[in-house]
């Protein structure tokens, strides 16, 4: 398989990752960033994970949720860093 980068942002970060020493070559590091995304992935949600996430989804279906730039701007104030 060959695999050719096209972000020029990307293939930067590659070679320099290799340069600084951090992978003997730019597989190497391809296949590093491809273990920890499958193991992001593959990540399972802790029980009180999952039962805030449920707790949510009934809350907002309640009409309970608030926009984004409201609890952003509450959350801001609540812990002192106002704008």
């Amino acid at each position: 398989m060959q695999v050719e980068l096209i972000n020029p942002e990307l293939e930067a970060f590659l070679n320099n990752q290799v340069a600084e020493g951090n992978f003997p070559d730019p597989l190497a590091a391809i296949q590093a960033a491809l273990y920890q995304f499958k193991s992001d992935v593959q990540q399972e949600l802790d029980d009180d994970t999952v039962h805030a996430i449920q707790q949510a989804e009934v809350e907002y279906s309640r009409g309970e949720g608030i926009e984004f730039k409201e609890f952003a701007k509450e959350f801001r104030h609540r812990h002192g860093m106002n704008q």
